[in-house]
C-alpha cells in the first residue's frame, strides 16, 4: 500500500480543495446555524434563534425548514409581516407544507370569515402580540366583509394592545372613533376604562383626568368587568406613584377576589413589580442582609405566574425583571448570601425555558462572588485553605448544572 508523507497528504488535499466548491464549506455553516436556531428556539432565545434562522436562509436559500422556522421565530417576536414573507417562500418551496399554509390563511385572512379574523387579534392580545395585534388589526379593518359588531369588537382590541404599546394617544384616538362611528354598539364602560386607561398612561393634567374617569367607572358600573378593571388600574398607577405596603396589600386583595379574571396575570406582574419597589423603598442592604418579606412574596407571586404563562417570552421578561432587581439591590451591596438565597428560591420555581438558564447564571455569579469572599475572610483570618469552602463548592455545583442543562449559552 503506498503511504503519503504528512507534506504530501497536505498538498493533495488543497489540490482538492481549490478544484471543489467552495459551497460545501457554506451549506456546513448554514446546517450549524439552524441546528443551533432550533436549539435557541426550544430554549425560548427567540431573538438569537431568528438570527440563526436568518443566517441559514441567506446560503440554504432552497430549504423550506429554514424559512418555517424563521417565520416561527418572526411570530414569536411579533414580527407578523417578516413571518408572513418568510411562510410565503416556505409554501413556495414546499406547497404541501400544512403549518405554514394554515399560518397564511390565518394571518392573511384567507379563507377564514369574519369572527375567526376576530378571535385572532383577540388570541395575539392575550398572547401579549402587541405588535402583532395592531397590524394584523388595521389589515382586517382594510377589508370591507365585517359587521359593525365585529369591527367595533377589533377597534377595540386594537386600542387594548396599543396601550399596552404605551402608545396611550394612538389607543384613545381609536376608541373614540369608534364610540363616534359606532354609538349604539359600544360598551360605553369598556370605552370609558380604555379611555381613561390612555388619560392616566398620557400624564400631566390627562392622569387627573383618567384617574376621575376610573372613579366615575367604578361607581357606575358596579360588579361588572369594566369596574374590576378600572380598580385594577387605579391600584397600579397608585403603586407606580409611591408603592407602599398599604397599596402592596390593596393589589394582593384585588388577586384574591378576582384570581380567574382575564386581566389576573398582568396584576400579578404588577404586584411583583410593585413588592420589588416597596423593597427599594424601605431596605437598605449591606453586606449581611437577608432578602426581604416583600422580595419573598413577589418571588412566590412569580412562581404561580410561571405556572400560567404561555409564551416563553414573557416568562423570559419577568427572569430578567427579577434577576435586574437582585442585581441592584443585593449583589450591588454586596449582600451576595441574600441573592443567592433568592436565586435558589426562583431556580426551584422552574421557570420555563431560557429563564431557568438566566436565573442559575444568576446563582453561580452570586455563589462566586459568596464564595470570594468567605476564602478571603478565611485566609484574613489566618485559618488554612485546606479544603474548599462550602460556598466554592456550593458554586462551582451550580455552574457545572448550567454546563449539562444548557451546553448552548
Amino acid at each position: 500500500m503506498r503511504k503519503y508523507t504528512g507534506l504530501a497528504v497536505s498538498a493533495i488535499l488543497a489540490a482538492a480543495m481549490a478544484g471543489a466548491p467552495r459551497l460545501c464549506f457554506a451549506e456546513a455553516d448554514a446546517a450549524q446555524a439552524y441546528q443551533e436556531g432550533k436549539a435557541a428556539f426550544s430554549a425560548g432565545q427567540f431573538d438569537k434563534a431568528r438570527e440563526l434562522f436568518a443566517k441559514a436562509s441567506e446560503t440554504d436559500v432552497k430549504n423550506p425548514e429554514v424559512f418555517l422556522m424563521l417565520g416561527k421565530a418572526d411570530y414569536e417576536l411579533g414580527k407578523v409581516s417578516e413571518a408572513i414573507a418568510a411562510w410565503s417562500k416556505t409554501v413556495e418551496l414546499a406547497p404541501q407544507e400544512p403549518y405554514a399554509a394554515k399560518m397564511l390563511k390565518q394571518l392573511r385572512g384567507e379563507g377564514a370569515d369574519a369572527e375567526q379574523s376576530v378571535k385572532l387579534v383577540q388570541a395575539l392580545v392575550g398572547d401579549e402580540l402587541y405588535d402583532a395585534a395592531v397590524e394584523t388589526a388595521n389589515r382586517i379593518l382594510a377589508r370591507a366583509a365585517l359587521a359593525d359588531e365585529q369591527r367595533v369588537q377589533v377597534i377595540l382590541l386594537k386600542s387594548e394592545a396599543l396601550l399596552d404599546l404605551n402608545r396611550p394617544r394612538e389607543a384613545q384616538a381609536a376608541v373614540r372613533e369608534a364610540v363616534v362611528k359606532f354609538p349604539k354598539l359600544v360598551d360605553q364602560g369598556r370605552a370609558d376604562v380604555l379611555i381613561a386607561r390612555a388619560k392616566v398612561r398620557t400624564g400631566g393634567d390627562a392622569a387627573g383626568e383618567g384617574v376621575a374617569l376610573l372613579n366615575k367607572v367604578i361607581t357606575d358600573h358596579p360588579n361588572t368587568p369594566e369596574a374590576s378593571a378600572a380598580q385594577l388600574e387605579l391600584l397600579g398607577f397608585e403603586l407606580e406613584q409611591s408603592p407602599t405596603q398599604a397599596g402592596v396589600d390593596a393589589l394582593t386583595k384585588w388577586l384574591g377576589a378576582h384570581g380567574d379574571d382575564p386581566l389576573a396575570d398582568k396584576a400579578r406582574r404588577r404586584l411583583i413589580s410593585a413588592q420589588f419597589a416597596l423593597t427599594d423603598r424601605t431596605a437598605d442592604a449591606g453586606p449581611e442582609t437577608t432578602h426581604t418579606a416583600s422580595d419573598r412574596s413577589a418571588l412566590d407571586d412569580a412562581a404561580t405566574l410561571y405556572k400560567r404563562l404561555v409564551r416563553s417570552e414573557a416568562a423570559l421578561k419577568l427572569t430578567q425583571e427579577i434577576v435586574a432587581h437582585f442585581d441592584s439591590h443585593y449583589a450591588a451591596h454586596r449582600a451576595y448570601a441574600a441573592a443567592a438565597e433568592g436565586m435558589q428560591l426562583l431556580v426551584k420555581a422552574a421557570p420555563p425555558g431560557a429563564s431557568l438558564s438566566v436565573a442559575m447564571h444568576a446563582l453561580g455569579r452570586y455563589q462566586v462572588e459568596l464564595a470570594l469572599r468567605d476564602a478571603a475572610r478565611q485566609v484574613d483570618g489566618g485559618q488554612p485553605a485546606a479544603q474548599l469552602p462550602k460556598a466554592v463548592a456550593d458554586a462551582l455545583a451550580t455552574l457545572a448544572a448550567i454546563n449539562q442543562q444548557f451546553p448552548y449559552d
